[in-house]
This record gives C-alpha cells, structure tokens and sequence, in this order.
C-alpha cells in the first residue's frame, strides 16, 4: 500500500502535470470551439438508484490493488478545489452526477448554436457525434474520434452491455460482471441481429426478461436517459459558475512553485 507521504509527494507533479494538459489543449482548441470547461465526477452517482452494481467491480478492484485511494483522492480533491479559486475557466461539478453527464448536457445544449470539441477517449461520447456540431478529441490517440453511425453505436453498446462499468449484456442477469460464480451469456451474433431488429418497438419483445435487461442497460448507457432534474441541476451549475480572473494566475503559479508554466502563462 502506498503511503500518505509518498501520495502526497506527487501532488506537485500532479498539479503541474493538470495544468500543463490544460494549457495544451486550450491552446489546440480555445480559437475554434471556445474556452475551456473543466468537468467533474461526483462522489455518489443517480445510475445507482436504478442499477446498485454501477462500476461495484471498480470498487472492488480499488480495495485490493494496494493504492491508498482516499487519500489520492484528498490530494485530488485539494488540487481541484485550488483551481476553482484561482483559474480562468469554469469549472463544473454538480452532486451524484459523473462527468460524463455534464460533458454530455452541456455539449449537447451549447451545439445547438456553436461547436463543440470533447477532450476525452472516452468511447462513451460517440453516441453524441449524431450531432454536426459534437467533435471528440482522444487524449490517448492524440486524434479526432470518428463514429460514422452514432445511433449503430449506441444500440450496439446498449445490447453488450459495458462490462468495465459492470453493465452485463441484454442476457444475462444483474450481477454477471461481480459475481465471481457468474459469467455473462454469449452475446452471439444471431441473438444480437434479432434484438437489434427488434428495438425500434420493444414491446414486441417476447421475452419481458429481455425487455428488463434492455431498459436496465439503457438507463445506464444512453446520455440521453439523464434524469430532467439532473440535466436542469447541470445547465444551472454551469451558468452560475464563476469564472476568475486572469489577474490572479501569476500569484497562484507563484505559490506552488511553477516556475516552468510561469514563463508560458499567458497561453492559460
């Protein structure tokens, strides 16, 4: 298990290295699609009301991988809070919410009149490209993401399911993905082209076991599935964020020590 101080260490390092990927991608893309927003995950998510195992599987891999992730979160939590106060970008985190869901309301709000560039190689968000507006950029490919049948996409993750988040497939039971005496039902392709052939009303679903599972993955799975509270809880975070002044960069990068981004410190 790591220790406090060897987390605590990094947080220089993890503050620069924030802050250095903030100063890039605003560079890359502040003159085409506007300023940059900084989303964030809340502590206890609504997709639990409705699917208590939601990423329980992550949760039980963070218990035994030996890192001490309260504290890693702490020391997130901190870097966070610090940059609220002191950088000139809004800054959004709204209660049992993910970032995900923010990211997802407010692209698909502010397309309606402007572009909108996702920075995230999360694959989740291709199911927002149906949208001209919507582009996504992958941190991870350093490249734009391309879905040339977003809707396809979307019916295709909602019937397999998204085992990392520990959402079985439209056949297999509730608890597949964290129950280690349970495996998930072969997603086979028969069974797959019959379902999607069948989605567009499925009340004709025979199976009412099957009509449970497909409801159940696209709560979970479609960013348009976002409770209407939420999604209002959302578009009024972001409108009454504050945004602080740049005056204040110089002293802030000051105090931590950031002499490297300093010299740079009119590209944030």
């Amino acid at each position: 298990m790591k220790h406090r101080g060897q987390i605590e260490g990094n947080e220089d390092f993890l503050r620069s290295v924030i802050l250095s990927s903030y100063k890039m991608y605003r560079n890359k893309f502040h003159k085409d699609y506007g300023e940059l927003v900084i989303c964030h995950d809340s502590g206890d998510v609504w997709r639990r009301d409705y699917f208590p195992n939601y990423k329980m599987n992550r949760r039980n891999k963070r218990d035994t991988d030996g890192i001490d992730w309260d504290m890693a979160y702490r020391v997130l939590s901190d870097i966070r809070d610090e940059f609220i106060h002191h950088l000139p970008y809004k800054d959004v985190r709204v209660e049992r919410t993910e970032a995900d869901d923010i990211i997802a309301v407010l692209a698909r709000e502010y397309a309606k009149t402007e572009k909108v560039m996702i920075v995230s190689s999360d694959k989740d968000f291709q199911q927002l490209h149906d949208h001209p507006n919507i582009h996504q950029f992958s941190p991870l490919k350093k490249t734009l993401v391309k879905c040339k049948d977003p809707k396809y996409y979307l019916l295709e993750h909602i019937i397999r399911g998204d085992s990392s988040d520990g959402v079985p497939n439209v056949f297999s039971d509730d608890d597949s993905c964290i129950n280690p005496d349970k495996r998930q039902k072969p997603c086979l392709m028969s069974k797959f082209v019959a379902v999607h052939t069948e989605y567009k009303d499925t009340s004709t679903f025979q199976d009412e076991n099957l009509l449970r599972n497909w409801k159940r993955n696209e709560r979970i799975i479609d960013l348009s599935q976002i409770p209407a509270n939420i999604q209002q809880s959302i578009l009024d975070a972001y409108r009454d964020a504050k945004v602080p002044d740049r005056s204040g960069l110089f002293d802030y990068f000051l105090s931590k020590g950031l002499v490297d981004l300093m010299e740079s410190i009119q590209e944030f």
